[in-house]
Formats: C-alpha cells, structure tokens, sequence
C-alpha cells in the first residue's frame, strides 16, 4: 500500500459518500478541558466525558453513551459518556483526541450528535494502521522494541472496541510496557474483493466491531512527516535511536492486479488508477476498456490532470446516479474540449446545455435598469463594462456579504476590485456571475474610479467571454 506522508487537517468535508450527518438535535456549545484534569471514578475507555446535565440536553439520543462531533463537521467522532466529575457546559478529552479534532482546551466549540449514514455499509471489515512508539516524561524506551502484531492488534480492538475510527486519526495505547501511537491509514467498509467491483466507494471512517480485520505496520524510523509527529504535546514525543518492529504480523493474502482496472495517463505526465466501469461512456477509451489481456493497461489521454480529476467525478455522478456536479464556469470549456477528445457524449451535452444556458441570459443592460434593479433589492455590479449578478454569492463573499452592497453598487467598481483582490484567482469566478455588458452610450453616466492600465489588461486576459458589444471598443473612460 502507498505511504502515507503529509498528512494535514483531519478534513474530508468534500467528500461524497460520507458525511457527518447530525441529528435534529440541539447544538451544545462546550468548553473543553484536559481529561487529565478531571477525577474520573473509572477510566474512560477511549470516551470523552459529558456532564450528565449535557447528555439530558440530547436526550433521548445520549442514554448512556452516544457518538459526538464538531457541528462544523469532523473526520474524527467519539464515543460521549456522562460523568458527574466533569463540570456543566464542558466536554473532556485528552491530547489525542483534543489533536484529533484540532481543538484547544479553554476554548469553546460546538458539538452534536452524530448519527451514522443510513443505507450505507458502516461497520469496518479492515482497518489499516501504523504503529510508532511514544515517550512520555515518566516513561523510558529506547533502542529496537518489538511487539507481537497478533498480541497489540487483540489489544488494540479490545480497548476501541465499539468506537468509531477515522483515516489519520491516531490513538495512544499502552501495550507491554510500551507507549504506543496507533495512527489510522486506512478505513474498509469492503473487503478487497468488493472494492475492485464497486464504483463511487469512498470510506474514510467506520465503527470496529469483533468482525473487523486489523492490519498493523511499524512506522519507518525517521519518518517524522505529517501529523504523526505532532499527536501529543511537546513532552510527548517519539524516542531518538529507537525502533518498533511488529512481529506476528497478519498479513493480506496475495492478489493478482485487477484485470478491471485501466491505468490513465494524463498528458502532464500524472496517472489514475481507474475501474473500467467508469471509463465505459468514453468511447474513444473503448479498445482499453474491453481488453482482456491478463495486465493492466496503460493509456494516454490528451486531457490535463485537473480536468481529467473533474471527468472522473462528472462519471462516478452518471455511474452512481447522482446528479451531475455543478462544476464552476470557468472550468466548462475546458471540460468540453476533454468530453470531446475522450467521446465523453454526455458531458459534452452537459457543457454545452451549461454554457448554452449562460449564452441565453446574456444582453445589453441600460444604467437605469441597473440603478432600478438594484433598488429592488438586486445585486448588479458593473465592471469594466461587465454586469455582474453577485446576489446569490454574498454570503459566501471572503470580505463579508455587506462590503460590496454598501460600496460597489451603482458605479464602475473596476477601481475597489483592483484594491480589494490582492490575488488574480477572483478573476476566474467572473463569468459565473456574467450576465451582459452595458450599453455602450451610457458608460460616461456611470459614476467611477479609474483603475491601473495594469489592471485592466490583466481582468482582460481573464475575460475573453464578453459579449461582443457591436461598434464599442472596450476602453474604461474616465469621466
């Protein structure tokens, strides 16, 4: 399996197949505090601990113990318990569950109940994980420590047993004497099997149970990358001139490579692993799909990688029937030219009914439509020329949703986008919004700053979708 380096924020909020789907429930802001901190009659388990008054607030979902996560959506969910020795209105965790879910004690954050996707395979048939070793400042260990796999994996799913695991997420075991991190590297809803024939699988998190199958490996010495490096505090850390070897290992059968699989190159040199399956609708990719030699196959498109990455969510959508995504406009013709070097009919339909669409609602629009309009309650900006609808984006606007309403209505706003967009990435969602020019005769009506030349040429190279505006040179003219 590859390796697993640079590992950063435990977020896969983009993913697909499983997301953190929350109860009706109320929403609980709570304090964290230090596990360490808080006289516990038993030992947690793995739980995080809740004041009972807190679990009465989510009843009848928490009685006695319930999933838990960050409201916002976490990766990481854990298993709540009632304690009386934690205080009201706060939630206790220890160092690897506070790194786990990128909090800080002292701090407040709001937690609901998690409930598990419904129709979909939640219990985990296979966890792969890595195992290295912790030093504490009470605990001493150097040189080679070697555990028995068989032992530490028995181990492992007794203590966590019942608890939910996510892809990076690391948990901190003691195991003969030795101080262990266990950090999750992969997450099997599937068995092997299963997952060369399915299509649309994406499984990042799961609950252990008896059945589940774990596969450890030791963490190679040196390797300080990513988050399993950082897992606890500053005391906490992985011996110098020490090594964990796992002995009595179980190790997965041998496998041939999947004859289902086509290995597609892209023409910038990078390749995807892709099941046949999905490749079918593309009929210029026919000769590699139905051939049955008992190798995978290579073959070259012509296609960059991060439009091939798009071809490939567009397919897993049709595949899984889902609806088509609703890719951002400035990616469709480039998606267009890929659909039509792969034969990809249905996305050339989708693009073309996309940007066929955005041709329609494009015309010329007077200044006192625009002044009219946006006294109703629209959003139209003038740009360059250019009229953009903004209204629907303000809320995700990076300023806030009342800058532009209160400066950059019923004027040329070239001159506050200039100053406002130190990065030219704004450019690229421009003809989002488009939806016309301004009628040439009423430019010197409209109230405006002069923006640099500089500026100008640059928005202009970004915008070679205008409408062309018969008998109008583009030039900003400042009256």
């Amino acid at each position: 399996m590859p390796s697993m380096r640079g590992i950063g924020p435990l977020s896969y909020s983009g993913n697909t197949k499983q997301t953190a789907k929350l109860e009706e429930l109320p929403e609980l802001p709570l304090r964290v505090i230090s596990l360490e901190d808080v006289s516990v009659a038993t030992c947690a388990g793995g739980c995080v601990l809740i004041h009972p008054e807190t679990s009465e607030a989510w009843s009848p979902a928490v009685q006695p113990t319930s999933l838990v996560a960050l409201s916002s959506g976490s990766d990481c969910v854990f298993t709540a318990r009632a304690d009386a020795a934690v205080p009201i209105g706060c939630i206790a965790l220890d160092e690897a569950q506070q790194h786990n879910l990128h909090v800080a004690p002292a701090e407040v954050y709001n937690f609901s109940v998690f409930c598990p996707p419904k129709n979909e395979e939640f219990e985990l048939c296979e966890v792969d994980a890595e195992v290295r070793l912790l030093k504490s400042r009470e605990a001493s260990c150097s040189g080679r420590v070697e555990v028995d796999g068989g032992k530490l994996a028995s181990r492992f799913q007794k203590q966590y047993l019942g608890h939910v695991l996510a892809v990076t997420q690391q948990l901190v075991l003691t195991h003969e004497g030795a101080n262990l991190v266990i950090r999750v590297t992969g997450a099997h809803a599937l068995d092997e099997e299963a997952r060369e024939e399915a299509v649309g699988y994406h499984c990042f998190r799961g609950l252990l149970t008896p059945e589940t199958q774990i596969f450890l490996t030791a963490k190679s010495p040196g390797d300080q990358g990513g988050a399993a490096s950082s897992c606890t505090a500053s005391h906490h850390r992985e011996p110098r001139n020490s090594e964990v070897v796992v002995v009595n290992n179980r190790t997965r059968a041998f496998r041939t490579p999947s004859h289902n699989i086509v290995n597609v190159y892209t023409r910038d040199g990078e390749w995807f692993p892709t099941k046949k399956r999905l490749l079918r609708p593309c009929i210029l990719l026919t000769s590699a799909v139905r051939d049955d030699a008992q190798e995978v196959v290579n073959v070259t498109v012509d296609v960059d990688t991060l439009v091939f990455d798009r071809v490939l969510i567009y397919l897993e959508a049709e595949a899984t029937g889902r609806p088509a995504p609703q890719f951002a406009a400035h990616h469709l013709e480039d998606l267009l030219a890929a659909a039509q070097t792969l034969g990809l009919r249905s996305l050339q339909d989708y693009c073309q009914t996309r940007l066929g669409g955005m041709d329609a609602r494009l015309r010329l629009h007077s200044w006192s439509e625009i002044q009219q309009r946006n006294g109703e309650g629209a959003c139209l900006l003038i740009l360059d020329g250019m009229i953009l609808d903004v209204k629907r984006w303000l809320p995700e606007h990076p300023g806030g949703s009342t800058i532009i309403p209160n400066q950059a209505l019923n004027l040329d706003c070239a001159r506050f986008f200039e100053v406002y967009h130190a990065s030219r990435e704004s450019f690229l969602y421009l003809k989002e919004f488009y939806i016309g020019e301004l009628r040439p005769e009423d430019r010197p009506l409209v109230p405006c700053a002069p923006p640099s030349q500089d500026f100008l040429q640059q928005l202009r190279q970004y915008t070679t979708f205008r409408m062309p505006v018969d008998g109008h040179v583009r030039a900003f003219k400042s009256f």
